[in-house]
């Protein structure tokens, strides 16, 4: 009796000894995980820093670009809408001057 609870005993204390190795792996390898998960969120991060800078940078430039040009096109259709308005302008006061010849005249 005493030999089948030495060899059940030795058993249950091989088991709990597996099992907590077993835990400890296990531990281990989700530390490692862990580990392995910050670091390429770093890694992540550093990216998405460096894109956004990128695109920033990217995007300042065609922004600039893009304010020339539309500084270009407002300056350039100023000058037509004002060319225009005083051709009109012009158009209307010859019209208004024939009319008040008319209006003298009768």
């Amino acid at each position: 009796m005493k030999g089948i609870l030495t060899v059940l005993a030795s058993a249950i204390v091989a088991s709990s000894v597996h099992a907590a190795n077993s835990a400890a792996q296990d531990h281990h390898s989700a530390n490692v995980k862990h580990t392995a998960h910050h670091a390429s969120a770093k890694e992540v991060n550093h990216h998405q820093h460096n894109h956004k800078n990128a695109v920033t940078a990217a995007h300042v430039h065609d922004h600039k670009g893009n304010v020339a040009q539309a500084n270009a096109h407002a300056k350039d259709h100023h000058n037509s809408q004002a060319k225009a308005h005083n051709h009109d302008h012009k158009q209307k006061t010859a019209g208004a001057s024939a009319h008040s010849h008319d209006h003298e005249a009768s």
